[in-house]
């Protein structure tokens, strides 16, 4: 309620329920400095999404908003429709950015939504609620993507493009090896011939189903021949064999 530094919460894949999105939905009409929330992957349903509607309705911060693959129904995503006419309110949310797929919308609500979004009549620049995107023009269309990279003591966070893909990640390390591993939802052990694992001597390049995740200068050298991934449901396990034994004091240079 308080905080006055972060601007982006991503809690994707945690489970959470109706129940738990109330808190979040309240922090919404105290906090003016969250840029960007993500809750995909999770079990909450139309009264949660009508609690964060309610709570965007009042806020004058947050751009993006990523509820993808909950269990939405039409209530919920109607109450976003609502919150978000600049017709129904003279001064609409700060909103721009709303990713409703993967959810349980029916056909009828998403041709609403859809019609609304394409006679401008919503504040949004960017929607989607099915496998097809809706957005505006993109100004980096035709340009080399972007890359950001996150670092902290636990983990590195790498993001692509814009909005682009994510991939979570953390590692831990020992004396002669580096365990990295990337978080995807979307990932099932049956996927190896999609993914594709780069070694170099100081690089690091993973690719999934053509999607660039990674491609990261490391901190030492490795023996590319000696190290070996492994993918598994939600994830994908990379381990580095270190050219030299002892520890690295991060996992990129």
């Amino acid at each position: 309620m308080r905080n006055q530094a972060l601007t982006e919460l991503v809690l994707s894949s945690n489970g959470i329920t109706d129940e738990g999105i109330d808190p979040i939905a309240a922090v919404l009409d105290s906090n003016n400095v969250l840029k960007k929330i993500d809750l995909s992957d999770n079990r909450f349903g139309s009264r949660g999404a009508q609690q964060l509607a309610s709570g965007v309705s009042r806020n004058k911060s947050l751009i993006e908003l990523n509820l993808s693959r909950n269990s939405i129904g039409d209530q919920g995503a109607e109450e976003f429709l609502a919150v978000l006419d600049v017709a129904v309110r003279p001064r609409p949310a700060a909103l721009r950015i709303l990713d409703l797929s993967g959810n349980s919308i029916t056909r009828r609500t998403e041709d609403r939504l859809m019609s609304a979004f394409h006679r401008n009549i919503t504040v949004l620049s960017s929607l989607r609620i099915s496998e097809a995107d809706a957005q505006a023009p993109d100004p980096d269309n035709g340009k080399p993507p972007r890359f950001t990279v996150v670092c902290t003591q636990q983990g590195i966070e790498v993001r692509t493009g814009r909005p682009g893909p994510r991939a979570q990640v953390s590692w831990e390390q020992d004396q002669g090896d580096v365990e990295v591993v990337l978080k995807r939802p979307e990932l099932r052990r049956s996927d190896s011939a999609v993914v594709d694992v780069g070694f170099g001597y100081r690089r690091l390049k993973v690719t999934v189903r053509g999607e660039l995740l990674m491609d990261i200068e490391l901190a030492a050298r490795i023996r590319p021949d000696d190290c070996a991934w492994t993918v598994g449901d939600g994830y994908l396990q990379v381990v580095l064999a270190k050219a030299e034994v002892g520890r690295w004091q991060s996992l990129t240079a």
